[in-house]
């Protein structure tokens, strides 16, 4: 016992943790870099979303972007993050832009090794959520691809560890405007970091009282950048479409696949010098779960009025059975039913294709339920650091639910599932203490209260 309270007291000192986030963070790039340079080189897996990215970049750079509405389908954040890799190091230069994506990557593992280190009261959980993150197989996957992945989990981890910042600084306006800064950066790569934003807006003024200096202006500091970011991709969708949205039109797309059995969308315009494409748009998991039906139409691919009006006459033929087995397929291809896209075209034989097989189970028998038991167990006991970082649990279940939801979607917040797994454990093991009774959800704790018992025992 003796033993154990010595090494409990190491672990707990502020010099060996932060020994321990640097031994992490070496580790993490190390598997990083040996990933990008020897395995699975992201300039060698350029097609499908990753050209697209790339090439709106390098058009970017080059002054070659045209008045195209096809630019405006996605977001702009990714190829604009690459387009600024590219000035410094050249639009073709993928090593660098390689070797820059696996330090992101390990820097955002060092910022969620800290982040657990405010969630936990257990000494342990930080060093175990830090080791598992570091070897995080499908999160080193997507440091070997440009796409959306990786910048966006950075950008959501390190909004994260500002809010945090934001509860404990006497200076709250200038915390709240770097905040808004980093999740308006992040809105604009994956705009759901949008909805997280607004949850955390109503999470502060619910819990002001939990700020060590809250000011109302907080809140207008936080929102100006985030305000700025959204006008100005208003209005960069509407100087490519003529059309108004928030900043993509894909939104409409996705709520038309998660609302029905299509497995691709497909329709034929003019665009930019009147040069007549087809564009086609199929979610990876359609593969996996056999659908066969199209929706067909010309105009533009994102047409909010064509696919909302497709997707209400799709909706309304459905019995109420088939419209919550849809819901529920939405949320659960986050871990099931579908295989983890664009390594599935990589993990071809040998020990990849073995990882590629097993990792999954990891997933879903362990890690994201248990996920589940973490987020629950907060109506019943008080972590505000938890209550932050679930804010984004939300956001991932909501964007799954309405816009349907895929592995490759889920990856950002694998660590975040990580982190409420590792806390469900260390509850129903006893490693965390038992903290402060949940003072809010009254109801909702009366109501579950049996389960709450036990998770609270």
């Amino acid at each position: 016992m003796f033993q154990r309270h010595r090494i409990e007291r190491i672990l707990e000192s502020r010099g060996f943790f932060v020994a321990a986030v640097v031994v992490f963070f070496a580790a993490s790039l190390g598997l990083r870099l040996w990933w990008v340079l020897w395995i699975q080189p992201p300039g060698e897996a350029i097609y499908s979303d990753m050209v697209g990215y790339v090439d709106r970049a390098q058009d970017l750079v080059k002054g070659e972007q045209v008045r195209n509405p096809y630019l405006a389908v996605v977001a702009y954040g990714a190829h604009y993050f690459y387009s600024l890799q590219m000035i410094v190091f050249g639009p073709e230069n993928y090593k660098a832009m390689s070797i820059v994506g696996a330090l992101l990557s390990a820097v955002t593992v060092a910022v969620v090794m800290i982040v657990s280190r405010f969630c936990f009261r257990c000494v342990w959980l930080p060093y175990i959520v830090g080791l598992l993150c570091t070897i995080w197989y499908p999160v080193i996957v997507y440091t070997g691809f440009f796409s959306t992945e990786l910048p966006y989990s950075f950008f959501m981890y390190v909004s994260v560890l500002v809010s945090f910042w934001l509860l404990r600084t006497n200076k709250p306006t200038i915390v709240a405007a770097i905040a808004g800064i980093v999740y308006a950066v992040g809105f604009a790569i994956r705009p759901q970091l949008m909805m997280t934003a607004l949850l955390f807006m109503v999470w502060a003024v619910i819990r002001r009282k939990r700020f060590s200096a809250f000011r109302w202006r907080l809140l207008a500091a936080f929102a100006i950048p985030v305000i700025v970011v959204a006008g100005f991709s208003m209005y960069r969708y509407h100087y490519f479409t003529g059309r108004y949205a928030l900043i993509s039109g894909n939104g409409p797309v996705n709520r038309l696949f998660a609302s029905s059995w299509y497995k691709r969308i497909v329709c034929e315009m003019d665009e930019y010098g009147g040069v007549r494409r087809t564009r086609k748009f199929q979610p990876p998991s359609a593969r996996n779960l056999g659908y066969t039906e199209q929706f067909k139409f010309e105009g533009y691919i994102g047409d909010a009025e064509i696919l909302d009006a497709e997707r209400k006459r799709y909706w309304s033929q459905l019995t109420f059975g088939e419209r919550a087995g849809l819901m529920c397929r939405n949320v659960l291809l986050l871990a099931y039913f579908n295989t983890m896209w664009p390594e599935r075209n990589h993990a071809k034989d040998g020990w990849r294709k073995s990882l590629f097989e097993s990792w999954p189970g990891l997933v879903q028998y362990y890690v994201f339920p248990l996920a589940f038991v973490g987020f629950f167990a907060m109506f019943f006991r008080l972590n505000v650091y938890l209550e932050i970082l679930s804010l984004h649990y939300i956001t991932m279940l909501y964007t799954a639910l309405m816009y349907i939801g895929e592995i490759r979607y889920r990856i950002p917040y694998d660590f975040l599932l990580i982190m409420l797994a590792v806390y469900a454990v260390g509850i129903l093991t006893g490693l965390e203490p038992k903290e402060e009774s949940q003072d809010a959800f009254a109801m909702l704790r009366r109501v579950f209260r049996p389960l709450g018992c036990l998770l609270t025992s």
